[in-house]
């Protein structure tokens, strides 16, 4: 399965801009990443990356109802297509910024092949 995130600018960011910081919507799922992204983005300006992390859904919520966020990593493209046709986010700002894949890993060999048997087995609980 693949997953496709999009990114996009809040039409609202250019204050935000010249502030020293950007507040930024991040998909849990990304979170991680974006961590390290943003010290390494801290260094590099001198901004302060400020990091939300919540679902896709809630955080486009929060986004429609006045979250001042001037980016917005999502897990999905609806939302985004969703701001942009709602008049939140300027037209042809959102753009693929990652593809994700699902994988099954265990620290025993053993126990995942690579036609993932063991989810179909008794061994496997979610």
């Amino acid at each position: 399965m693949i997953v496709r995130l999009a990114i996009f600018v809040i039409v609202t960011s250019a204050g935000a801009a010249f502030a020293g910081e950007v507040h930024i919507a991040v998909a849990a799922n990304f979170l991680g990443p974006l961590k390290t992204i943003a010290k390494a983005y801290e260094r590099s300006t001198g901004h302060k990356a400020l990091l939300s992390a919540g679902s896709t859904g809630q955080l486009y919520s929060q986004i429609i109802n006045g979250a001042p966020y001037g980016v917005f990593l999502a897990a999905d493209r609806q939302r985004p297509e969703l701001l942009e046709s709602g008049g939140f986010i300027a037209k042809g700002s959102s753009f693929t910024y990652a593809i994700g894949r699902l994988a099954l890993y265990s620290v025993k060999k053993s126990f995942v092949d690579a036609n993932g048997n063991v989810l179909r087995s008794e061994k496997f609980r979610r």
